[in-house]
C-alpha cells in the first residue's frame, strides 16, 4: 500500500534523540522539516518522493541518507558539519539550495538525471 502524508516536522530537542523510521510511508507531498538533532547520522529509508526537505541545524551531523528517494522538489540544507549526502536512487531534483555546507566531501547521487529549477550552492 502506498502511504502518503502532507507535512512532517521533526525537532530533536537539541539532543541525540533518534529520528523516527516511517515504515510504509513512500511520499511526503508537502514538507519534511528536520531541526535540532545532535546525531552523527540521519537516515530516511523507504521514502520515495518528497515535496520539500529542509534541514538547517545539526551541528554534529556527518551524514544524511535517503536510501530510496527517487525525486524531490526542493532540497534545502544548511549543515556545517555534513560530510556525506547519499541518495543512491535519486533521479530528479527541482531546486537545490545549499548554504554553509563547508565540510561536504561526498555526494552520492549516481542516478541523478536532472535539476529542473535553481541550483544554489
Amino acid at each position: 500500500m502506498h502511504e502518503t502524508v502532507q507535512n512532517i516536522t521533526l525537532n530533536g530537542g537539541n539532543s541525540a534523540t533518534l529520528v523516527p523510521v516511517f515504515d510504509g510511508l513512500e511520499e511526503i507531498t508537502g514538507t519534511l522539516s528536520v531541526t535540532n538533532y545532535k546525531l552523527a547520522d540521519v537516515a530516511f529509508p523507504n521514502i520515495k518522493r518528497i515535496g520539500t526537505y529542509v534541514q538547517t541545524s545539526g551541528s554534529a551531523q556527518k551524514t544524511l541518507t535517503f536510501a530510496d528517494l527517487e525525486s524531490i522538489e526542493i532540497l534545502k540544507l544548511s549543515l556545517t558539519a555534513l560530510t556525506t549526502l547519499s541518495a543512491p536512487k535519486l533521479a530528479r531534483i527541482g531546486t537545490l539550495d545549499f548554504s554553509s555546507m563547508w565540510k561536504l566531501e561526498q555526494i552520492d547521487w549516481p542516478l541523478l538525471e536532472e535539476i529542473t529549477g535553481e541550483m544554489k550552492i
